[in-house]
């Protein structure tokens, strides 16, 4: 009688085991080993404490995985993230604005980060963050040329007038991101357990630059950002 006893807890407790390991790997891997996408294919994704959150921990498995020389992960986060495009709002930094009078256009100069401090973007959330366990990350928005402001044109029918009311608009500018992963060239990943990479005492982030857009919800009007040559 004691032999099946200890027979059957045997066999509960291997149960019990198996079940702990498809409960903690089943939620990252697929069948085929693959990572399970964080995010749908060829989507687009608000920068919000949910995606930083995921963002955040999937850093974490790459830099893991870095250590590892885990080659199927590596690609798998890569690939997964190729096709997604992260958005945000954000309050416009302006090297200039001026009428263009000839061409009936407003001419706007806005860099990624303050042009006058070099500040990045900082988003402040009401939860600390999994893996940097802090409730702030900063973004970083990287470009070709990182000294070189965006050119937004903006066409408008009386760029004088347009320049009397400005300053009382509300202008938002919108940036389309990438995140890279393989052989990105960014410090963001080491700066996660690595407090000496960051720059201004906090974990960030960075995205490649896709598109931009300063867009004035007063006047109901677009403009689309190009690279300055």
């Amino acid at each position: 009688m004691m032999r099946s006893n200890e027979i059957a807890a045997s066999a509960r407790c291997m149960i019990f085991a198996v079940l702990c390991f498809v409960i903690s790997c089943g939620g990252q891997q697929n069948q085929n080993g693959s990572l399970k996408p964080s995010f749908p294919k060829n989507s687009k994704q608000q920068l919000s404490e949910q995606t930083f959150s995921l963002i955040l921990q999937d850093m974490k498995l790459y830099s893991d995985a870095v250590r590892k020389l885990d080659h199927q992960v590596l690609k798998s986060l890569d690939e997964n993230y190729s096709t997604v495009t992260f958005q945000t709002e954000q309050k416009p930094l302006f090297l200039n604005v001026y009428p263009d009078k000839v061409g009936s256009q407003i001419i706007f100069l806005m860099m990624p980060k303050d042009p006058a401090t070099g500040s990045n973007y900082l988003f402040q959330f009401q939860k600390e963050l999994p893996v940097i366990n802090d409730k702030t990350v900063e973004l970083q928005i990287r470009t070709k040329d990182p000294e070189k402001p965006l050119t937004c044109m903006m066409k408008v029918p009386a760029p004088a007038a347009y320049m009397a009311d400005f300053q009382t608009h509300d202008v938002i500018a919108h940036y389309d991101l990438i995140k890279h992963f393989l052989q990105s060239g960014t410090y963001d990943f080491d700066a996660l357990n690595m407090p000496s990479y960051r720059q201004r005492g906090y974990a960030f982030v960075t995205f490649d630059y896709q598109n931009a857009q300063v867009v004035d919800k007063t006047a109901n009007l677009t403009a689309n950002c190009t690279m300055s040559p």
